[in-house]
């Protein structure tokens, strides 16, 4: 029997393997390589899930800024969430001070098996950060880049001296280079706040701390802002009658993705936050995308799906909490169009990652 012949190189795969043999490592690899693969952590937020095709990119850092009340830190709450129920182990670093035990819990978060560091400056906690990256961690949440205090800054008085605007892009710059030099399987998600220029005339006066390296070195940058709201009368009793006043019971919130290195920017959401129930309003954003990926008619009061057919868009949003697997098949069908290719896959569990964490010496 004829011996089977092997595959012939390509010049490129020749070529590689020419070099490596010179190295004597594995440096050069070819595009299609398993490594290169994209590998995803869902957030649990089901319109930044479809937005990143799956959820934070392993291997990559993502950007959450807006301004307050935007949903930011309770991406970062949800994406821990859903990382520890995969198996994973997840860290965040609260620059801010806000954690609470008590609402982390509520949005599913493992409060026994959360790494959470006491850091006392940006040095510090980009300290931190890089040893658990190199350890093999699976999630970062750095919350907030604005409220990061480098070294210098908290040794000194308050004062004209210590305003030195330089100095947090400076470490910013210093500390991406870094984490980003030794990263080989861990979601980062930093998320920032927003400030105001000084004397900008034209254009949006719109900022964030930290410098211009993150926005530089993020594969995803998305921006996050308040929509309109919906008020209702609530009765209610200030101490000598009755009343009503008007209270928020949802609140719009667009999230823009003003920068990907994993597929087209631009794309926008738009979703509703329910105040009573304190989640996403994941049915009217599932009709949302189902009507502009073609998959859910309309035609005046009516709505149909499939075979089904309702009058209304609120027995339309019911039928769909009510029914668990249709909102699966809902999520699959708005995941698909989001990433017909297939091509980022969730990674279940650290042993699922096909490469292990490279482990360095620190000097």
């Amino acid at each position: 029997m004829a011996a089977k012949k092997k595959p012939q190189q390509s010049k490129a795969q020749a070529l590689a393997a020419e070099v490596n043999k010179m190295l004597g490592t594995d440096a050069v690899r070819m595009g299609n390589d398993p490594m290169f693969q994209t590998r995803v952590i869902p957030t649990g937020v089901l319109p930044i899930d479809v937005m990143f095709n799956g959820g934070l990119p392993r291997n990559r850092i993502t950007e959450f800024y807006g301004g307050w009340s935007t949903l930011k830190s309770f991406i970062g709450l949800c994406s821990i969430a859903q990382c520890q129920a995969a198996g994973g182990v997840a860290v965040l670093i609260d620059t801010e001070h806000s954690y609470d035990e008590v609402w982390g819990r509520q949005l599913g978060v493992d409060t026994d098996a959360l790494l959470l560091p006491t850091i006392k400056s940006a040095e510090e906690a980009c300290d931190v950060t890089e040893s658990l990256i190199i350890n093999g961690v699976d999630l970062v949440v750095w919350d907030s880049v604005a409220a990061t205090m480098p070294q210098d800054e908290a040794k000194k008085r308050m004062g004209k001296e210590n305003i030195q605007p330089g100095r947090q892009a400076a470490f910013m710059s210093a500390a991406l280079r870094r984490i980003n030099s030794i990263n080989e399987q861990t979601a980062i998600v930093f998320i920032n706040q927003t400030r105001e220029k000084i004397g900008v005339m034209w254009g949006s006066p719109e900022t964030t701390p930290g410098g211009r390296a993150l926005p530089f070195y993020a594969s995803y940058r998305v921006g996050m802002r308040k929509g309109s709201s919906v008020k209702e009368d609530i009765e209610t009793f200030d101490g000598r009658e009755k009343k009503k006043v008007p209270r928020i019971v949802s609140q719009q919130v667009r999230a823009t993705l003003e920068k990907s290195k994993l597929s087209a920017p631009g794309r926008e959401f738009l979703f509703t936050w329910d105040v009573a129930t304190a989640s996403i309003d994941n049915a009217g954003f599932l009709m949302g995308c189902g009507l502009e990926q073609g998959w859910i008619k309309q035609s005046g009061p009516s709505w149909s799906y499939g075979n089904q057919k309702f009058s209304g868009k609120e027995a339309f949003k019911q039928w769909i909490n009510d029914n668990p697997t249709v909102m699966e098949a809902m999520k699959r069908q708005a995941m698909s169009s989001s990433d017909p290719d297939g091509t980022h896959v969730p990674v279940r569990n650290k042993a699922a990652a096909q490469r292990k964490p490279l482990r360095l010496k620190r000097g």
